[in-house]
């Protein structure tokens, strides 16, 4: 049985299927006036509707790229686009393919109303192309549960077993999924999701740090503006180039990871007591510029090696695990895997 675990974030897209593993910059562009057979060539896509778009990095590059904050974004053509282009990447050995189940997340606030949206997105036959390659990929059962469970089972699983170190976090934790609109808080208990205590935070993504770095970097260098396009680099570089020269930004990057560290922590005070749970688990994209926020207050706080993709790593494994379960009970399982579910 082919599992295939898909993290489709604002930030960047993030998948992991048979060992491998594929991310890029979750933007899109419609080329303009190029020539499309020689420019762009490897990240050109052209969906089954016959829309061409550019994606990833080379979006960045040719201008005029499309991301949405809106939370409806999977029904939108360039949420398709993105998709498309993740499992163009995943499966570039063999465009021919099938899967049996795909296992991805949606922040805490959007799952009820957007999960048989996104279902229908990913559900069924996809013929596109990537640059010269065609592609028939056929998607099987598609599950979906809380973004940010993925990194709890990344943690507690491994190749769809319970692993070693799951006892570590066999009472309450609380995922804190760092993405690039959202922050969500996940809490599960004993690997069972518990809604009250899980909770969508819309304004303390990273992309409220990088609105904040370029207000910075503007104070500190005369004005000088950091495209919305550009200020993820500049961040991850941690330094600007201005003028030929490359300037470090360390002391702007870490104020604007402070300010959006102690908002976050304040408002998981309001929805549960950091005290009542086993673990604080901070993944995604923007754990890394957290953590250091994160450390003094939460003592029982861990961060996967892998951080970036453990949403859709766990994904995978969950996946393989309710493949585990569906063979040695198939009834027992619609309770279980429900559990990580909103219902």
């Amino acid at each position: 049985m082919r599992v295939l675990g898909m993290d489709i974030g604002f930030g960047r897209c993030k998948g992991a299927l048979d060992g491998k593993t594929a991310e890029f910059p979750a933007f899109v562009a419609a080329p303009s006036a190029l020539d499309l057979g020689e420019v762009h060539t490897r990240n050109l896509l052209t969906d089954p509707d016959g829309h061409v778009w550019i994606y990833g990095e080379d979006a960045v590059l040719e201008g005029g790229l499309r991301f949405t904050l809106a939370p409806d974004k999977m029904r939108r053509e360039t949420e398709r686009a993105r998709m498309l282009a993740l499992l163009g990447e995943l499966f570039s050995d063999s465009p021919m393919g099938y899967v049996d189940r795909v296992v991805t997340g949606l922040p805490v606030a959007e799952l009820s109303p957007f999960k048989d949206d996104l279902i229908a997105l990913l559900k069924g036959p996809h013929k596109f192309s990537v640059g010269k390659r065609n592609y028939n990929i056929t998607i099987g059962d598609v599950r979906v549960i809380p973004q940010g469970a993925g990194a709890y089972y990344s943690l507690v699983l491994q190749d769809g077993k319970e692993a070693a170190s799951a006892k570590a976090f066999s009472g309450r934790s609380l995922i804190v999924d760092v993405g690039y609109r959202t922050v969500n808080l996940v809490t599960l208990d004993g690997g069972r999701y518990v809604p009250q205590y899980s909770a969508t935070l819309p304004k303390d993504g990273i992309h409220n740090l990088h609105l904040e770095l370029r207000r910075g970097i503007a104070r500190q260098f005369s004005g000088y503006d950091v495209g919305i396009a550009e200020v993820d680099k500049v961040c991850r570089a941690r330094s600007v180039q201005i003028d030929g020269e490359t300037t470090s930004i360390d002391d702007l990057v870490e104020a604007a990871a402070q300010s959006l560290g102690e908002r976050v922590i304040e408002q998981i005070e309001t929805y549960t007591d950091p005290r009542s749970v086993a673990k604080v688990i901070l993944t995604g994209g923007g754990s890394s510029l957290l953590e250091p926020v994160f450390s003094p207050t939460f003592k029982n706080l861990v961060v996967p090696s892998q951080a970036g993709l453990a949403n859709a790593l766990g994904y995978l494994e969950y996946g393989k695990w309710v493949e585990r379960r569906e063979a040695a009970s198939p009834h027992d399982d619609e309770t279980e895997a429900a559990a990580t579910s909103e219902e």
